[in-house]
């Protein structure tokens, strides 16, 4: 009952009577909790005490209302923002809940939220039990060019019955709609979950005209999206490692972003891949923290990047590259 109460509907009550029963604040937040991880871990104790009615009454409109408290408390918004910070509020009404779920082995896993922008994707799912060391825990099959960029644990919202990850996707085709299949271990249980993603978020599109360079590279199209960036380009005579690159986003507010990627020197002529160092909070993160980069034989060369919070593309007013302004539309 208390797990299905709206966050509006919870509110702080104050016992009244003997002040010799009335809980602090404090002390109503620690008995909810000690419930909420006994409950959790399976390790809930009854035991009856002789004492006032008073009393248990109190202790029992304590833990429910902490209970209830927590449980609405935790939703998709909260997950997605121990991602994306206070930014992830502007995507708010793109976030899901499918409740989408399976058992096997004693296991439960589920999908506990998502977004997507049509380019990246964050699925936030849960595990019950041990947390396991697998180091190939999931694997994503999907009918679209979707690809997994890895996983990582959700610290935040993890106990030791129960373990979150974030779970990162991104295709180098916009799509609109795609079909999932998220797959556990088989060495944990052999769980499959399916499921589709609807993307309704905008995004902002550079076409450059026929003569743009950057270095040696053609621009062809940029696509920057609130999650993150497809960059497509061509090279004529591809040597080496992935070029650097350094895009500037103007805003109609007159603030810039910098889209920043820079790969290790290699004398590799066909892909590559990194990351940024992260700093405390998202606001001094650089923007783009994973990318990827391909090129083909004949020179075709697709970028792509994750940011480390959302942005806005319909308030891009231009992008800069090397110097020379470029429209959005």
């Amino acid at each position: 009952m208390a797990s299905h109460l709206p966050e509006e509907s919870v509110h702080s009550v104050a016992p009244q009577g003997d002040d010799s029963v009335s809980p602090s604040f404090d002390r109503i937040k620690q008995l909810a909790l000690e419930k909420r991880n006994q409950h959790l871990n399976g390790k809930e104790v009854k035991t009856v005490k002789k004492v006032s009615f008073k009393v248990i009454l109190v202790a029992a409109m304590a833990c429910l209302l902490g209970i209830a408290a927590l449980a609405a408390a935790f939703g998709g918004l909260d997950y997605i923002t121990s991602i994306f910070g206070d930014s992830a509020k502007s995507i708010q009404d793109e976030i899901v809940t499918p409740q989408v779920q399976a058992s096997a082995d004693g296991r439960d896993l589920a999908l506990e939220a998502m977004v997507t922008d049509g380019f990246v994707t964050n699925m936030i799912v849960s595990l019950t039990g041990d947390q396991p060391s697998d180091e190939y825990l999931f694997t994503v099959t999907a009918d679209t060019s979707i690809r997994s960029t890895g996983w990582y644990v959700l610290e935040d919202f993890t106990t030791s019955g129960k373990t979150f990850y974030v779970v990162d996707l991104v295709s180098e085709q916009r799509f609109d709609t795609a079909s999932i299949t998220l797959s556990l271990s088989r060495n944990v249980a052999p769980i499959d979950l399916s499921f589709q993603i609807e993307n309704q978020l905008g995004n902002a599109v550079v076409n450059f005209p026929e003569n743009a360079m950057s270095g040696q590279t053609q621009l062809k199209e940029l696509q920057v999206s609130p999650m993150g960036f497809l960059l497509i380009c061509h090279e004529e005579n591809p040597q080496g490692g992935l070029p650097a690159t350094n895009i500037r986003l103007r805003f109609s507010d007159g603030e810039t972003e910098d889209m920043e990627v820079s790969f290790a020197p290699s004398d590799e002529t066909v892909g590559g891949g990194g990351g940024a160092i992260l700093t405390n909070g998202q606001q001094n993160a650089p923007l783009v923290v994973i990318f990827h980069g391909t090129r083909n034989p004949d020179g075709e060369l697709v970028i792509s990047g994750q940011f480390s919070r959302i942005i806005t593309p319909a308030a891009i007013e231009n992008v800069i590259i090397d110097g020379v302004e470029y429209s959005v539309k």
